[in-house]
């Protein structure tokens, strides 16, 4: 078996979504000429047209913090769903895409997990109440938007620490960021958002009620969890922070959404401080598992699922 994570009779390939929603068109029109049906068509493509109508994928603009996880030949066993990961310029046609080939779900990762809303049918009350939507499923042509990253988030936190009546400094203004501040006030936390764009930040402060403060202002501040929700410190830029490592001395907890690499620049410096530590990678398994129940029903192997993926980042340190 070529690096693949059991948990039924399933598979995972890469798709382009763009280039297939093209040929599934070109696919359809030939049979309806024909009056075949597209299993009889003699195409070059025609086996990954097929599966792609079973596909569920990663979208997004950026998937090189994804590439040690998963990648054309590494393969990911969740259910009866065929899955991949997509670079789009064009989220409105990547949805038409998903729409056109009966794709049934797709992952949305930054930076569109605000954007991508407005082409989304249906919205669950936690993603329409965050502002963000990181998964989507599709039944029968009929999209819907949730949000997996706040859960993710908060079970990670909870593994480590109390939530309630702790207060929490958010670094970010994206999706991830509305997504821990909805949290951490669901369980009874207190956030306060942090950026370096005001004006971003304060969009976020306005909507949940919260304190804000521009990210230059970070060390006046005090609280018991630090939680860093921007891509800074991501690979291939494992050499840069969000944080001074001065600034890091007042807190107990200190946590990065980042998971490649496992320890990054904000961890290490933190740990020098005498920091509790903890990565993104609980709360990818934790999301991502929650996506899986989503599209399949089905409640995957999360122990299994984080070994796997400690296993391809340890490797690839």
């Amino acid at each position: 078996m070529d690096d693949a994570l059991d948990a039924g009779r399933h598979r995972v390939v890469a798709v382009d979504l763009a280039e297939l929603h093209h040929l599934v068109l070109e696919v359809d029109r030939i049979a309806g000429e024909r009056r075949l049906g597209p299993s009889r068509l003699d195409h070059p493509r025609l086996g990954e047209l097929v599966a792609a109508r079973r596909h569920v994928g990663s979208v997004g603009r950026d998937h090189r913090h994804l590439g040690v996880v998963e990648n054309r030949r590494k393969r990911l066993q969740v259910g009866r769903l065929e899955a991949g990961r997509v670079c789009v310029g064009d989220i409105g046609g990547a949805i038409q895409g998903m729409k056109a080939m009966n794709i049934r779900g797709a992952s949305i990762t930054i930076p569109l997990k605000v954007a991508v809303m407005e082409y989304i049918n249906d919205i669950d009350d936690d993603a329409l109440e965050i502002g963000a939507v990181n998964t989507i499923v599709n039944n029968n042509g009929r999209l819907t938007g949730y949000n997996t990253d706040w859960l993710g988030l908060i079970l990670t936190l909870k593994e480590a620490m109390p939530v309630k009546n702790k207060t929490f400094v958010i670094i970010g203004a994206g999706g991830t960021a509305r997504a821990a501040v909805y949290g951490i006030i669901k369980e009874g936390g207190f956030p306060i958002v942090v950026n370096r764009s005001p004006e971003n930040g304060k969009i976020i402060s306005g909507k949940f009620n919260c304190p804000f403060y521009s990210l230059s202002k970070i060390g006046d501040i005090r609280a018991d969890c630090l939680i860093n929700t921007t891509p800074v410190g991501m690979y291939p830029h494992m050499d840069k922070s969000p944080v001074k490592e001065e600034d890091l001395a007042g807190y107990k907890y200190v946590m990065d959404v980042i998971y490649n690499p496992l320890q990054t620049k904000l961890l290490a410096d933190a740990e020098k401080q005498g920091c509790y530590t903890f990565s993104g990678l609980d709360m990818f398994v934790h999301q991502g598992a929650q996506q899986i129940k989503l599209w399949t029903g089905k409640e995957p192997p999360r122990t299994l699922m984080r070994k796997v993926i400690l296993e391809r980042l340890t490797k690839s340190e």
